[in-house]
């Protein structure tokens, strides 16, 4: 992500921006896009870094909050909001792919997208609560669903803010049908075992 010249002044908020392209953080009360406050110019390096940072946290089992601090420590000129963003955002991802890998290894195929469901909730992540989705085959919520298409793919978790999760499929047979079901870049109505399974490829 580069950080272009562009600024933008929310006087409700009375803090100043840098707008950085394709690198959306957070959506404020006016559903103006705040892509990054100002720190006094973040440069794409120290994106990077904190970005690094919030992850090898989570890996090693630190909450975000816990990294949070640990931020602030590492840039006291950014503020309380935007180091929590980049916090939970990089913890989510990292908790996803730990997910996801852990299912690949046990042979789990599938998993269903579970929402926070709350006011919060991204409209196309709420429409994802719910569906059962490949671990190869990741949606774009947003593309099946109306809203700001960032153009990939992601699993729960693996985009900005997003606080929904993946809960694993141990047993096909357990389902309830009739369900909804990702796959090929749409989410469809199953009425059976027999029509979820044939849904593999």
């Amino acid at each position: 992500v580069v950080p272009f010249a562009a600024q933008a002044v929310f006087p409700a908020h009375g803090e100043q921006y840098f707008l950085i392209k394709q690198a959306k953080y957070a959506e404020i009360d006016s559903n103006e896009y705040v892509y990054f406050a100002l720190e006094h110019a973040p440069t794409p390096a120290r994106v990077r870094e904190l970005s690094k940072l919030a992850w090898e946290q989570r890996i090693k089992g630190l909450r975000p909050e816990e990294t949070a601090k640990l931020m602030a420590k590492m840039a006291p000129g950014l503020t309380k909001g935007q180091i929590k963003r980049i916090a939970r955002t990089e913890t989510a991802k990292a908790g996803a792919l730990l997910t996801q890998a852990r299912c690949q290894d046990l042979g789990i195929k599938w998993y269903v997208w579970r929402s926070a469901q709350d006011e919060r909730v991204r409209d196309a992540h709420r429409n994802m609560n719910g569906v059962y989705v490949r671990w190869d085959d990741p949606p774009n919520p947003e593309a099946i669903f109306g809203g700001h298409d960032s153009g990939t793919h992601y699993h729960p978790g693996g985009i900005y803010n997003c606080r929904c999760v993946a809960l694993p499929v141990v047993d096909e047979r357990d389902l309830l049908f009739p369900c909804r079901v990702y796959a090929n870049g749409s989410v469809r109505s199953v009425s059976n075992i027999k029509a979820f399974q044939s849904l593999k490829g």
